[in-house]
């Protein structure tokens, strides 16, 4: 998309693409639920308004090609997948989100002398 544009970008293009959905689930998981096996990572998030978003990742998301938008059918099976179960999900609002591989424009700095702890502590 950058390079089409014709702006720079000081850094290599993504190798994984992640993926994540607003949607309304039946059966909400517990708050702050997160999942990781060989299937994937997932994560659910409350929203406003009795939303929730998955942000997740696929062993088929380790690409430099863009597959374009997944649809509900295709957000269960992945949440099924890695969770064990789609939770009752529906009503999907979409976004895909790649995870950019970008080296930041000024190197990253590190304080001179880390704090020292109070004696009153």
């Amino acid at each position: 998309m950058r390079a089409a544009a014709g702006i720079d970008f000081p850094g290599t293009p993504s190798t994984v693409l992640g993926w994540r959905g607003d949607v309304t689930l039946d059966r909400p998981p517990r708050p702050g639920f997160s999942v990781s096996g060989p299937y994937g990572g997932l994560v659910v998030a409350p929203l406003p308004g009795g939303r929730f978003r998955l942000v997740g990742l696929s062993p088929d998301g380790l690409t430099t090609e863009w597959p374009g938008d997944l649809t509900l059918d295709e957000l269960r099976q992945r949440t099924a997948a890695i969770a064990g179960e789609d939770f009752g999900l529906r009503d999907l609002s979409w976004s895909r989100t790649p995870r950019p591989c970008r080296k930041p424009s000024a190197p990253l700095s590190r304080p001179e002398e880390p704090p020292t702890p109070s004696a009153d502590l």
